[in-house]
Order: C-alpha cells, then structure tokens, then sequence
C-alpha cells in the first residue's frame, strides 16, 4: 500500500479580525471566560468574500509558498466544508475551474468538524489504490453568516478561514493510521439548516469530545504501536 506526505501547505484568514472583548462585552462575559473554554483570542470574519474566493485564495498561497509545485498535475481535489452556499457545482470544481486544472476528479465533504480528516482520510485511500497522484485537499467555512452573535454556545467559537494541503504518494515508509467513526443517533447536538442559523448544545458537544476524542486517541496510537512493533520483530 502506498504511504502519502504532504508536499505543500497554504493558508487564508479574512481581514476583518474579531477579538475576545468585543466579544465578550457584546455578551456581558470576561475575555477570560471565553479564552479558559476554548483556547481562542481572535477570529476571522468574511465581510464580502465568498466560499469560493476563500478556498481559491488558500489554494494560491500554497502555491506561492511553493514555486516548485505544478498545480496541473493535480488529480483529485477534495474540499471539506459545513458551510457551502451553492449545492452544484461545488466548491472542489470552482477551483478546477480558477486554476484551469485539467484531468482532474473533484468531490465535496459535508461531515461537520472532522471533515477535513475525513478528506484526508479519502485522498489516502485514492492514492493507496494507485487512482491518484496528486490530491489537493481543503478546508474552508465562512460561518460567521450562520451564527447568532447573541448565542454563546458558538458565537465564541466559530469564524471564517480556509486551508489547503497537497498531497502525494511516496515510496519512503511513513506509517499513516486513522481511526473515523461517526455517531449518527448524537447528530441532534449540531444542527445547521439552510437560511438558518447553527444550533448547537455546547455542554453535551463538550462532554462527546473530552471523552470520545480521548479513546480514539488511545486507540489510534496502541494501533500504531502494535503495528511499529510487528514491523520490527
């Protein structure tokens, strides 16, 4: 099976920079209080740009970053995202289209925050198989549009970004494991509807992801051990 490394990484941030006490004094709590809970001193919000625009943008800073890199050698593009405003096309084929890349499968993602691993996860077993060369995966949400700046739950959470990462197969060993499962019966706890704004149970939420994080975690690296040592017995 054919082992992945990323080639290139790129970025982008809207300018509008939004800090922990404007947010807290539009919602009478300490900057404190929002930092504790979720590690987070600014957020990015998209005043006029599209999704589209974000994600092309993050996409040409991979390149400029990386002048070596033909972008029309790429095979698959794979955007991930929970916030896309238009169904067809999606996202994946605007930025085949900015790029004039030719050749190339294009897929969107739609599974919430661990969508971009899920992306990842896919792009690897592309390559595994030999269906793929070069796979250019991204990560992109502008969801400052669907969220109740009054609703501390996600107001102190979620913003806008996009990120961008290129991979490719290699024959030097490098180990990949994953451990992606999905909960279908808690989908309740997270919910974003069109023209609506995102609801989510913040307490719950919180509780899912310090327990259910943590065992995959563990998993995932017992599972990585047990392999390593079986290699070198």
């Amino acid at each position: 099976m054919k082992n992945i490394k990323i080639v290139a990484t790129g970025s982008y941030l809207p300018s509008k920079k939004v800090d922990n006490k404007t947010i807290a004094n539009e919602l009478k709590i300490t900057e404190d209080f929002i930092y504790k809970r979720t590690g987070i001193k600014t957020r990015y919000y998209s005043d006029d740009e599209t999704i589209e625009e974000i994600a092309i943008k993050s996409v040409q800073n991979l390149i400029e970053k990386n002048s070596q890199i033909d972008i029309n050698k790429v095979d698959m593009i794979i955007v991930a995202t929970a916030s896309t405003n238009l169904l067809m096309p999606g996202i994946s084929y605007k930025i085949q289209e900015h790029f004039d890349i030719k050749n190339c499968m294009c897929l969107d993602t739609l599974a919430g925050c661990s969508g971009f691993i899920n992306a990842i996860d896919i792009a690897r077993s592309y390559i595994a198989i030999e269906k793929v060369n070069k796979a250019l995966v991204i990560g992109v949400d502008i969801l400052s549009k669907i969220t109740d700046k009054t609703d501390l739950s996600t107001s102190i959470i979620l913003s806008d970004g996009a990120g961008a990462v290129l991979l490719e197969k290699t024959e030097i060993d490098k180990q990949y494991e994953s451990i992606i499962k999905s909960e279908g019966q808690k989908g309740n706890l997270l919910v974003s509807k069109s023209n609506e704004n995102i609801k989510m149970d913040g307490k719950e939420i919180y509780k899912y992801a310090v327990t259910e994080a943590v065992k995959s975690i563990k998993n995932l690296l017992k599972s990585c051990w047990c392999i390593r040592k079986c290699r070198t017995m």
